[in-house]
Order: structure tokens, then C-alpha cells, then sequence
């Protein structure tokens, strides 16, 4: 078994150079074990700088999306986080040539490329659109083997006795490593994080008693919060939507890089459904309740609502929970805010569009560590100025001037009841911006975070308690569709 890095990014420009071949690359702390697997990803959840050491011992390769510029293979010197910024930077040196994989050709008077870059991509277990994404991942393969039999590298052997530790296994590795601690990273955080279980209830009753004494502690604090539920039907789900979830196979976030088709293609097929639906916002919202993965996630007002979210799908084979989220009033958004409309537009740009907008945050940032709004001048950047075109589309009076710390933040929205399930579900929204992330109990200022868990034995007594107060498939999922199916159900289990 074997692990190399790949770090690759939009072009060269965005590589800071110095002396003796050693270069930085920065990324937007979403970026980071990307296209990854899963049980790899999750070693890297708690982002910590020891953490990385480990990431030392590996190959790294240099590479741009869609192979342009060049290719070169780096070790890993050093790992810094900026969490005020969101940004990770990778110090690394160069212990290869840069390799330019496309070179011009005067009797063809074309480029013409010096491998086959299909080949290489299988060479770097690439999968889906992941040539055309900025990221940093980690792959389990044996990168020499791999490159071998592309004769791009003339010392790949030399190269190689760089890293006698390339072999160390991520998942289980070993106490000592020369003079890094490899499970420092690891074996210390799975023991801090292991020490909290959320309450477990295993009734209707003994879950209102919860949601009494969960609303007491948050309102005993006089922050002026306001509390919302959701439901998973496995307690392992993260706070995130569906759009930007990671495949578990590691083919990335399969649904964000289509998200600007996801948009088009439903509104070009049913356009008479979003008929009335005026803004961004109320588009997304119709997308959501129809199943299309959105960058918002469905919160509730009623605490028995995410209860039957938690306990719906029987099928699951883990215990359910259930989030309570709590805002401060002063934060929450309403369907027709300036600071939404510039989130829900992030759907009609493409994957580059996204990426070049992102890292040209990071580059700003970079620059000047004051910088926090991007204004007219920044519309020299063209991929700002279509961003700005699509807001301007919906709303023709919006200033050029939107604050970067909201452009990637996630929001609570109250949007409009004009829509059936909205009103039986009491429904909000949080909405995601650029790279945001998941939402966890400990890092994230903007709310705060209870849980309580359902044993996947107890689901089924649940929503027979939850028929009783009404609350079910017909009335949770309003249509004549569902209405027939809850009294088909009843009749079948002997209740009418």
C-alpha cells in the first residue's frame, strides 16, 4: 500500500516561487481531501497542522486543471492553516523538472501533447471532473508504478528514494516514523471526540421533556436566539446539503461541479412549475421539495416534524437524531435579502466559473490580509463581473460590493409560504455559500448545536405515536399521491 498528494490548481500564476525550487500553494480549506476516499478523508476531519505530519512521507504531485502549464513531482516541507481565512497553505520543493505536458510543434504549427493525458489521468486515479477542479488530494496508489510507463520523468527511480516512507498506511500507521509521531494526529483526537454520546429518547413524551430542557439552557444564555430542528434518519449525516456532499467512492462533489446544469436543465424541462417563482431563492426552494441537490437544507420551526424526519425511512440501519439549531435573531436572513440573493445566484455558475471566483478570493486575501469586500474595482476580474451579471439579473439596483466573509458563510432563511410543504413542514432553510462547509458542534460561531439520538428499534413506535398527533406521510408530504398512500398503509395494517 501506498499514498501520494495532488495538488492542483487553476494555472501557474496562483504558484508563489522562490529560491532553491521550493514553492506555496493556497486553498480554500474546503479544497483540502477532496476527491479522496472517504475513510481517508475522515482521518483529516479535525483540521490540525500535526495532523498533516503523516503527509510528509508522500509524493506530491504539481499539476494544473486540465493539464496546462506543467507537471512536476514535490515533497511536502510544510502545512499551515489560517482558519481565520479558511486557507491551508503547502509549502513544498520542487525535486523534479517542471515538465511541460503540451509543447509547441513548428512543422504542424499546433501544440502537441508529450503523453497521453488520458493515460495520465488513470496513472493519477483521477475520476469524474476531477482534472478540471483546484483541490488537494490524497490518493492510495503507488505514484512511480503509476508514471512508470509514461516515461515523463527520465530519474523517476532518483525520485523515488526521496520517500523510503511512502509505504506507511494512513489508517492504521505506525507508533514512530525517523522523528514524526505519524498517529499524533489521530490516536489523540479519536479519544477527546469519543467522550460525548447525544441523549437517547424513546418516545414521543420523552423527546418533548428534551426539546423543553434543550430550549431552557439555550434561552437561560439571553442571547435572543431563536431555535430550529432537522432530522436525520442516520445520526452519522453531517449538517451539509446534499450538493455539497462527498462521494463517497472519492469522485468528489459529483453534484456541485453540475450544479449550474442541475439549474438550467430543470427550469428548461418544467418552466411551467417555476411559472411563479420570482427570485433565485424561490427557484431553489421548488428544486429542494422536487429532490434536486441544492446548496440549501431544510430546517423546521416544529421539533415533531424533524422527530418523523429522524424516524421516516425504517430501511435505515443506524440510529436516527435529531439537530437543534439555534440562530441569533440578528442573524437570521429573509427570502428577499441582498446577502441570499448573492448565494442562491452561485447556481448559474459553472465549476471554473466557482473555482476561479474562490481562489481569486484566496490570491486577494493573500495580498492584502485587510481586504474583506469585493467592490468595482475588483471588476477587472472577469469571472466577478459575470458573478455580478447574474445578481443583476434578478435584482437591477445591486451594488458592485458584496462582503467576502458573507459570500462564503452559511445563512438561516425564512423564505415566502407559498408553497405546500413549506407550510405543513413550518419550514426554513440554511443556505450555503462558496466552499462552505459542514456545520459541527464546536467550530462555527454563528450557531450552536444540540443533538438527540433514536435507537433504529425505537423508530417504529415513534410514528405510530406521531399518527396519533397527526403527523405523517400525508400530512409532513402534502399531494393527493401521499394522501393515498397513508390510507392504502393504514387499511393494510388493519387501522381503518
Amino acid at each position: 500500500m501506498a499514498y501520494f498528494n495532488i495538488l492542483q490548481s487553476f494555472a501557474e500564476y496562483e504558484i508563489e516561487g522562490s529560491e532553491n525550487n521550493i514553492i506555496s500553494i493556497t486553498y480554500d480549506i474546503s479544497r483540502f481531501a477532496e476527491y479522496t476516499d472517504e475513510s481517508i478523508r475522515k482521518k483529516f476531519k479535525s483540521l490540525e497542522e500535526e495532523s498533516f505530519l503523516v503527509l510528509h512521507n508522500f509524493p506530491c504531485i504539481i499539476c494544473f486543471e486540465d493539464f496546462k502549464d506543467f507537471i512536476a513531482i514535490a515533497k511536502l516541507k510544510d502545512v499551515k492553516l489560517e482558519n481565520s481565512k479558511r486557507t491551508i497553505t503547502a509549502t513544498l520543493e520542487l525535486i523534479s523538472e517542471k515538465i511541460a505536458l503540451r509543447i509547441y510543434n513548428p512543422d504542424s504549427q499546433r501544440m502537441t501533447n508529450i503523453c497521453d493525458l488520458d493515460k495520465l489521468g488513470i496513472a493519477l486515479n483521477f475520476d469524474g471532473w476531477e482534472k478540471t477542479r483546484t483541490h488537494w488530494a490524497i490518493k492510495n496508489s503507488d505514484l512511480f508504478e503509476n508514471l512508470a510507463p509514461l516515461k515523463i520523468f527520465e530519474n523517476l527511480e532518483a525520485i523515488k528514494e526521496n520517500f523510503p516512507n511512502q509505504n506507511i498506511d494512513i489508517l492504521s500507521p505506525p507508533q514512530v516514523i525517523g522523528q514524526i509521531n505519524a498517529t499524533i494526529g489521530f490516536s489523540i483526537k479519536a479519544e477527546i471526540k469519543g467522550t460525548y454520546t447525544p441523549p437517547y429518547i424513546s418516545d414521543v413524551s420523552s423527546f418533548i421533556s428534551k426539546v423543553i430542557d434543550i430550549n431552557k439552557l439555550i434561552n437561560n444564555k439571553n442571547e435572543n436566539r431563536e431555535v430550529f430542528y432537522r432530522g436525520h434518519g442516520k445520526f452519522s449525516y453531517e449538517l451539509l446539503p446534499t450538493l455539497l456532499r462527498e462521494d463517497p467512492k472519492g469522485k468528489g462533489k459529483i453534484y456541485l461541479q453540475g450544479e449550474h446544469l442541475l439549474f438550467r436543465e430543470l427550469l428548461t424541462i418544467e418552466p411551467l412549475s417555476f411559472s411563479n417563482d420570482i427570485s433565485g431563492f424561490d427557484i431553489l426552494t421548488r428544486m429542494q421539495h422536487y429532490g434536486m441537490p441544492t446548496r440549501m437544507l431544510d430546517i423546521s420551526s416544529n421539533p415533531l416534524t424533524a422527530l418523523y424526519f429522524a424516524c421516516e425511512n425504517l430501511k435505515h440501519d443506524e440510529d436516527g437524531e435529531v439537530l437543534f439549531i439555534s440562530v441569533k435573531k440578528s442573524d437570521i436572513c429573509f427570502y428577499d435579502s441582498d446577502k441570499i440573493s448573492c448565494l442562491t445566484n452561485l447556481a448559474k455558475l459553472t465549476t471554473k466559473q466557482k473555482d476561479q471566483l474562490s481562489q481569486y478570493i484566496v490570491q486577494c486575501q493573500k495580498n492584502n490580509s485587510s481586504k474583506t469586500i469585493l467592490d468595482k474595482d475588483d471588476l477587472k476580474e472577469k469571472v466577478y463581473e459575470q458573478y455580478l451579471h447574474c445578481i443583476l439579473n434578478e435584482k437591477p439596483y445591486f451594488k458592485p460590493r458584496i462582503e467576502i466573509e458573507d459570500l462564503k458563510n452559511i445563512f438561516c432563511v425564512k423564505g415566502r409560504l407559498n408553497q405546500e410543504r413549506i407550510i405543513a413542514q413550518s419550514g426554513s432553510f440554511l443556505i450555503f455559500g462558496l466552499d462552505a462547509e459542514a456545520i459541527s458542534e464546536s467550530d462555527n460561531t454563528n450557531f450552536t448545536v444540540h443533538k438527540i439520538r433514536i435507537k433504529k428499534e425505537d423508530k417504529k413506535n415513534i410514528l405510530d405515536e406521531l399518527d396519533l398527533l397527526n403527523i405523517n406521510q400525508r400530512t409532513v408530504y402534502p399531494s393527493m399521491e401521499n394522501s393515498a398512500k397513508y390510507i392504502k398503509n393504514k387499511l393494510e395494517n388493519f387501522q381503518i
